[in-house]
């Protein structure tokens, strides 16, 4: 992100993580917590609330207890109180009467059977902020509502900021240093644990690293042990329990900050509704995308790697996003968002300095 619309102070606010950032889908223009489903269809529709928590691993946890595969409109942030719906053939599902799964950190409530496709129209957010007033702030931004749609923070991890970076060695197929972007190099804001994990890995004691793995870091885990065995970065990337298309796609999505910081830098925006294309074939990009594809070594088949089964469509995206109804009432900032947007954009803005105090 290289491009900021106001040129405010950093505000000296925190957000409490997770209770104090809330995300609630919206979907058939309904927030979910009230969404009702009807008594019967194809598919059985579920209430997901999780805390703290990342999307992957509460996904697969759930199948794995219900013994079924869960859809998901969207992935929310693991840093975050989230409330979303998903949804399975409802074929599946040994009763109708209601189905609840609950521990710490997740809760599942069956809410009824729908025949017709969920239409994922936004996001709701209450966040709590914590220090500094920015209620004129929030009034400027209700004035003129549209900010850059930049992809935010969490999309590159929020403690771990390098899934794009392991989508770029991917699609240069550097098995290796995709490998070792998943394993080691430590970050600071990591857990001990996971900082000692990550150097035992660059000193190359993967054996020591495998026995100081901590619990919660099943992706490492899996890879390391696969390595171990084979020795092969190549078999053991493509070990890994994260779909490796995401990786590929979040570094599509730092490409595409990239178009979006440099249209507004350089160009007039005439048409609030301007849609980007970032294709995935060089020569059907605009000046501004084969700069940056120049920059980054892009080729032509780079998003075609068929030695993981990987191949990325194009991404299309509008250059500014709209905050809708936003307002702040006793320091809980409310305002929804389209679908794909993300409040981190809208936080960078309002309070600015550094992204670890409010991502």
């Amino acid at each position: 992100m290289e491009y900021k619309k106001y040129d405010w102070k950093p505000a000296d606010v925190s957000i409490p993580r997770p209770e104090g950032f809330i995300v609630e889908e919206i979907v058939d223009n309904v927030p979910v917590s009230r969404w009702l489903g009807e008594s019967e269809g194809k598919y059985a529709v579920f209430l997901l609330k999780k805390r703290g928590i990342d999307h992957f691993s509460v996904i697969r946890s759930i199948q794995s207890s219900l013994k079924i595969r869960l859809n998901y409109l969207g992935m929310k942030d693991a840093n975050a109180e989230t409330y979303q719906l998903v949804y399975t053939d409802a074929s599946l599902i040994e009763t109708k009467k209601p189905i609840i799964l609950s521990n710490e950190k997740t809760e599942l409530e069956l809410k009824g059977f729908t025949n017709a496709r969920l239409n994922h129209t936004g996001n709701l957010f209450r966040i709590t902020l914590v220090g500094e007033d920015i209620a004129l702030r929030v009034k400027e931004v209700r004035l003129d509502p549209y900010l850059p749609a930049f992809y935010g923070y969490q999309r590159f991890g929020s403690r771990r900021p390098n899934t794009h970076i392991i989508g770029y060695f991917l699609i240069k197929r550097d098995w290796c240093d995709a490998m070792y972007a998943i394993l080691g190099r430590p970050f600071v804001g990591e857990s001990k644990e996971s900082i000692r994990f990550r150097n035992l890995i660059d000193r190359g004691k993967y054996e020591e690293a495998l026995i100081n793995c901590p619990a919660y870091l099943n992706q490492e885990r899996v890879i390391l042990k696969n390595f171990i065995h084979t020795y092969s970065c190549y078999s053991a990337i493509k070990s890994s329990i994260i779909p490796l298309k995401f990786y590929v796609e979040a570094y599509q999505s730092y490409l595409m900050n990239r178009l979006i910081s440099y249209h507004l830098q350089e160009r007039k925006v005439e048409d609030l509704n301007t849609v980007l294309t970032l294709p995935t074939n060089f020569y059907d990009c605009d000046d501004l995308c084969k700069q940056i594809y120049i920059d980054e070594g892009i080729e032509k088949n780079s998003f075609n790697i068929s030695e993981i089964k990987v191949r990325v469509n194009k991404v299309e995206r509008k250059l500014l996003m709209r905050i809708n109804e936003i307002n702040i009432t006793n320091n809980v900032l409310t305002f929804w968002l389209e679908r794909g947007m993300y409040a981190t954009v809208v936080l960078r803005e309002l309070i600015g300095g550094d992204p670890r105090r409010f991502t």
